[in-house]
């Protein structure tokens, strides 16, 4: 398969000391399942440890 993005999966210097291993993203959101008093809950905090594997940030 031909890669038609490829600075996408590229690595990206954000700053002089931070560099990114690719371009994907992603947006701040919400996942509607934190506690009723606002802290974080396991459920959330598992849904973005797993979204935040292998990604640039």
């Amino acid at each position: 398969m031909t890669n038609k993005h490829p600075s996408l999966f590229s690595p990206f210097m954000l700053t002089e000391k931070i560099k990114l291993r690719n371009r994907i993203v992603m947006a701040p959101m919400t996942t509607w399942s934190a506690n009723p008093d606002g802290t974080i809950s396991e459920q959330e905090l598992e849904f973005y440890k797993r979204r935040s594997q292998n990604v640039g940030v």
